[in-house]
């Protein structure tokens, strides 16, 4: 199977996994900025990378409209591209605001998995912006080959939409010794394939964006102590009707990560990974 972007792309199939290896080259010879940001979009998902080459790469869209201001103030006004943007599934809270983020700015490229349905949320058959629809049996790899520094990973694991949490794209980035986990909101049969199988390739301290926004579903014991979360974000909605995150989830995760960062109570949240150094800004003005 080949995808072709622009001036990208080799695919190759492997038994179990789709995984999405994107590298990078630093402009300013390994000295740039790295920004990872989880936007508050209320009960939903939504993330915003910025390479340090300036490519954008989006991680779900939320279903809040706070989205469109969140990423607009992180782009330049002349620039609104946004590279890739990666749709784990097609659960609204996730992927409601996909409309008005094709509209407000100049997307690219969209990456799915084809065990999903979208056709209520994308034209899957549209131009413009080219999609890349992939298989769990798939590997999609788009490298610049002259440094490899970041890499992407998106892993499917069941060939089924029984369970569409499960299936969620899961999306690892590595960068100067800090590696950075988006879950969706994957399960715990999920996170024990995930560590089982060994796909999880992990460079450095983690970061992770809790599965499922803290439900009981997921965050498993075995799971949480595989990982040894550095910072854990939990990306809920104030006093949702979820219940989320459940008592038990944030227990463990007490017991497991150093740091837990709340957006219904921070707000935005940025890390900026600087010459190998973290910094992390809340949108309530908190330095960490």
């Amino acid at each position: 199977m080949k995808i072709k972007f622009p001036k990208l792309a080799t695919v190759a199939t492997i038994l179990i996994a789709t995984v999405i290896a994107i590298a990078a080259f630093d402009r300013n010879d390994g000295t740039g900025v790295l920004k990872v940001n989880f936007l508050n979009v209320g009960q939903g998902d939504s993330s915003l990378i910025i390479l340090p080459t300036n490519d954008r790469i989006m991680i779900d869209t939320g279903n809040d409209y706070g989205v469109l201001s969140s990423v607009s103030e992180r782009l330049p006004f002349y620039d609104s591209t946004i590279d890739y943007l990666i749709l784990t599934h097609p659960d609204l809270d996730h992927v409601g605001m996909y409309r008005s983020i094709s509209q407000e700015f100049n997307l690219k490229r969209i990456i799915i998995s084809s065990i999903h349905d979208f056709t209520k949320v994308i034209e899957i058959n549209s131009i413009r912006p080219q999609i890349a629809t992939m298989k769990s049996s798939s590997t999609l790899i788009l490298s610049d080959k002259r440094l490899e520094s970041i890499s992407l990973q998106n892993i499917s694991f069941f060939n089924t939409i029984s369970n569409e949490n499960s299936n969620s794209i899961v999306t690892i980035l590595n960068y100067a010794g800090f590696s950075f986990v988006f879950t969706g909101d994957i399960d715990v049969e999920a996170e024990r394939d995930l560590i089982s199988r060994g796909n999880m390739y992990i460079n450095g301290k983690v970061i992770l964006k809790v599965a499922h926004h803290g439900s009981k579903t997921s965050s498993s014991e075995a799971f949480l102590k595989k990982l040894a979360p550095e910072y854990c974000i939990l990306s809920v909605g104030r006093n949702n009707k979820y219940g989320h995150p459940d008592e038990e989830v944030l227990s463990r995760l007490k017991r497991h990560c150093k740091n837990i960062l709340n957006t219904s109570t921070e707000g935005d949240i940025e890390f900026k990974v600087d010459a190998g150094r973290l910094k992390v800004v809340t949108d309530n003005k908190n330095s960490l």
